[in-house]
């Protein structure tokens, strides 16, 4: 039975779907990270076979297999897709291989024909889109340094402000202090710089205490609320923006979403939809979340049309 291959590995999973050429989706399975920015080559070779290993013990044959598309971050380097398709290549030699950037795939993921715009916010934040001239556009998504403003980090980083301010005297009280204490199970602000070095590199560490702002959110807490505002002003503009340069003849744009911080934090979500409602113009929201995973499948069967 033909077969393609669709392998999304954003985040700190890969998901693997399957689909045949007839019957669309027949196999699905979550695996280890295939991100090289946050595990080594070898770690990624060894996850990514290990999953796609599960996968042919169901009996798919690797000759019958027609195409693979796999979304990983950091793609747009001809050196991460070479590397990724030659692991790929260890076990389907003769198959065809696509790495494509995980916004991309995102993107096909929301929308089969791959017009419209998907926002993402996870532990960053990008926006990727593209219109009916097949223009592709990208806006943000320039790290945790530069930007990736409305990501779970950038609320993270603004949280650890929020709480070092109060410390100081410099800010309002915030039950974010006494939330961050009891996560890091510390006794004072004076120790969380600690923890943060810590963390070192690792911005998932960081990324992970937004959460205590979503809770501080719901609790009434001002500078949450302020902090969740932000957070949708800064995905707001990603969107508009990139409406804004797809659209020059006055074509109107879906838009979709994914990430932890759109699908968890759903007061922030709500005050982005409603903005982008109200704006009305360029870009329609469709409260879709996008499948990444799906998005592969749907580029690697292009390579059977």
């Amino acid at each position: 039975m033909e077969y393609v291959i669709g392998l999304d590995g954003g985040g700190s999973n890969t998901t693997l779907k399957a689909a045949t050429l007839e019957q669309g989706i027949v196999f699905e399975a979550q695996g280890a990270s295939c991100n090289l920015n946050a595990a080594t080559a070898e770690q990624v070779r060894d996850n990514l076979h290990s999953l796609l290993r599960i996968f042919l013990r169901e009996g798919y044959e690797v000759s019958e297999c027609r195409g693979i598309c796999l979304g990983a971050s950091g793609a747009g380097d001809p050196q991460v897709q070479e590397r990724l398709k030659g692991m790929l290549r260890e076990i389907f030699p003769a198959c065809p291989i696509q790495v494509a950037h995980d916004a991309l795939t995102a993107l096909h993921g929301a929308f089969p024909d791959g017009i419209g715009i998907v926002i993402i916010a996870g532990t960053g934040s990008i926006c990727y889109g593209q219109n009916v001239r097949r223009e592709l556009v990208r806006t943000g998504g320039w790290g945790h340094v530069m930007g990736d403003e409305g990501s779970a980090y950038d609320i993270a980083r603004q949280i650890l402000q929020a709480v070092m301010r109060s410390y100081d005297g410099r800010g309002r009280e915030t039950v974010l202090t006494q939330g961050l204490l009891d996560y890091w199970k510390i006794s004072s602000p004076a120790q969380i710089p600690e923890m943060v070095y810590r963390c070192g590199r690792d911005k998932k560490a960081i990324a992970a205490i937004a959460f205590l702002c979503d809770i501080g959110y719901n609790k009434g807490d001002t500078i949450c609320h302020e902090i969740v505002d932000s957070a949708a002003q800064s995905l707001i503009e990603l969107i508009l923006c990139t409406a804004n340069r797809l659209s020059g003849s006055g074509e109107v744009l879906r838009c979709a979403y994914t990430g932890g911080v759109l699908d968890h934090f759903t007061d922030l979500r709500g005050r982005v939809e409603q903005r982008i409602r109200a704006h009305g113009q360029s870009v329609i929201w469709t409260g879709e979340k996008a499948d990444a995973a799906l998005g592969c499948v749907r580029l690697a069967l292009q390579t059977q049309e």
